[in-house]
């Protein structure tokens, strides 16, 4: 006798749902089973993943796939929480350049709101939910080891999933992601719930719900630190910035982002990722991707890109509030915005950055000389990235039109270049292995095929 589809354990559902290879099995699943739909639910993020190792040949199948997750998502009366109500959709970018889902900036981190017990902030991204409290070992190690597949076409970490790693112990990496600023690193360094007052000793103003905010997340995440250092067996390490770790803002609010690594086996690698970078990046039309154990870059079209800014001049300027949320400085009553709202659709485009710029180059040249740099960085980075290819001798020679500009030159400003170097770049970061040697294999392996 069969088991009733009911009574199967929800560890068996999500298996099962997890080991489907098409769409149209697990919307009749779905649609046949409440219980199926109900670990669906809670789990959409894991289902989503495993599921998308199935269709990446294309990034049409990727759109595809995650345009039926969301549907699958909204369109049941039962569904407990509706994807559109948490997930942003229209910041959803590809790495082939194309953003078909309405919007036309790349994936960022957003934060939620207050929570009903206002005790923390969670991080959300637009690509799936929190991971549950309890999960099979083997499918979160199954995610941990597709991690830098998965990031190629999800370029996030939820920071939301660090309250899972309380007291584990993990047979590969983990990656996890702190914001911080240095003005709120060292006040809080000796408290847990700060009462956020006593850190603007000098406004004549109110505190602005902002600054209220900032301050609270900044004192959990840092208590998450310390309990992640305390009961775990992953090491933290934080890089780059002199000699106290810290890269200074562009707006010299001394803002900053860090990626921390935590790896199980005691070695120590780490990475940084500011939202100014990549801010700066897309007004360039030039993403910056970062991985181990090298770097690569996505190179969209920029002639594209221009010609879209001169028929929007708003479609290209940074966005603010995506990322951390908040551009607010503590301590200065003389900035032109003093109380921003990343929920306020008005200030969801770049103009509101755009005008704080041009009032700090008013003000200090030298802020605009570090603009200028912040702006050119990731297209050197680019480049230096593409010599690094030449030197190592995987540069695809049949990419490069003839002539005598540098290799890196012609790949970047070259007519009909940019499509190709977004495959190359595309499918050189999910080639990643974990020797050397056998990378540079499978690099030379992958370019021999273009030519």
């Amino acid at each position: 006798m069969a088991p009733n589809i009911e009574d199967i354990p929800a560890e068996m559902h999500l298996a099962i749902l997890c080991s489907l290879s098409d769409l149209a099995s697990l919307s009749n699943l779905i649609r046949a089973s409440p219980a199926a739909y109900r670990v669906f639910n809670q789990n959409a993020y894991i289902v989503f993943m495993t599921t998308l190792q199935t269709c990446e040949s294309t990034s049409d199948e990727a759109k595809a796939h995650i345009e039926a997750i969301a549907h699958l998502r909204t369109n049941f009366k039962f569904c407990p929480r509706p994807i559109h109500n948490l997930f942003d959709f229209s910041r959803l970018a590809f790495p082939d350049g194309s953003r078909q889902l309405g919007g036309r900036h790349p994936i960022r981190l957003k934060w939620r709101k207050r929570d009903p017990r206002g005790e923390r902030y969670r991080a959300i991204s637009a690509a799936g939910t929190s991971l549950p409290k309890k999960m099979p070992v083997s499918v979160f190690h199954g995610l941990l080891a597709d991690a830098s597949r998965i990031r190629r076409l999800v370029n996030l970490f939820f920071v939301d999933h660090l309250e899972r790693l309380r007291g584990a112990q993990f047979a590969e990496p983990v990656e996890a992601s702190f914001y911080f600023s240095q003005s709120e690193e060292q006040q809080m360094a000796w408290k847990v719930h700060p009462t956020p007052r006593r850190y603007f000793p000098k406004l004549d103003r109110p505190i602005t719900r902002c600054e209220h905010d900032r301050v609270t997340r900044a004192a959990w995440r840092l208590q998450l630190m310390r309990d992640l250092r305390a009961t775990t067996n992953v090491r933290l390490q934080k890089r780059l910035g002199g000699p106290d770790n810290r890269i200074p803002n562009s707006d010299d609010d001394c803002v900053i982002s860090d990626v921390y690594y935590l790896w199980p086996d005691g070695g120590i690698f780490a990475r940084y990722e500011r939202e100014e970078m990549n801010t700066f990046a897309e007004w360039l039309g030039v993403e910056m991707w970062m991985s181990m154990p090298s770097a690569s870059f996505w190179l969209p079209d920029l002639r594209q890109a221009l010609r879209q800014k001169e028929s929007d001049p708003r479609a290209l300027l940074p966005t603010v509030g995506a990322s951390s949320g908040y551009h607010v400085p503590p301590v200065d009553p003389e900035r032109v915005v003093q109380d921003f709202d990343p929920q306020d659709p008005n200030a969801s485009h770049g103009w509101f950055f755009f005008k704080q710029q041009l009032t700090n180059f008013a003000r200090s040249p030298f802020r605009f000389a570090k603009f200028l740099f912040h702006l050119f960085r990731p297209l050197g980075m680019a480049i230096w990235s593409t010599e690094r290819l030449n030197d190592m001798g995987l540069l695809p020679s049949t990419l490069l039109p003839p002539g005598s500009a540098p290799p890196h030159v012609s790949a970047l400003l070259c007519p009909g270049t940019c499509e190709e170097w977004s495959r190359v770049f595309f499918a050189w970061r999910s080639l990643l292995a974990p020797d050397e040697q056998a990378s540079v294999q499978r690099y030379s392996e992958l370019f021999a095929s273009f030519s």
